[in-house]
């Protein structure tokens, strides 16, 4: 009997412990979270310049090619 009260002293502890793990994990997700959120509400406004700069650059290269083709045209004519 001793034994068995024993073996569950043992698994009571062990589930404390790991009670006190959740816990603790739990506390730092949160904080996890909450950083998440402020830097997605920092990072729109980056997101925008980058899709800018994108745009800008599709724009550039597309003049680019217009202005590629415009030339061999004028040298064949």
């Amino acid at each position: 009997m001793k034994e068995v009260q024993s073996a569950l002293n043992k698994i009571e502890d062990k589930l404390s412990s790991i009670d006190n793990t959740l816990v603790r994990q739990e506390e730092n997700l949160k904080e996890h979270m909450r950083r998440t959120d402020i830097l997605e509400k920092e990072f729109k406004p980056v997101k925008s310049h980058v899709d800018q700069v994108r745009g800008a650059g599709k724009l550039i290269a597309l003049a680019s090619l217009i202005a590629g083709i415009v030339s061999v045209l004028i040298k064949v004519v």
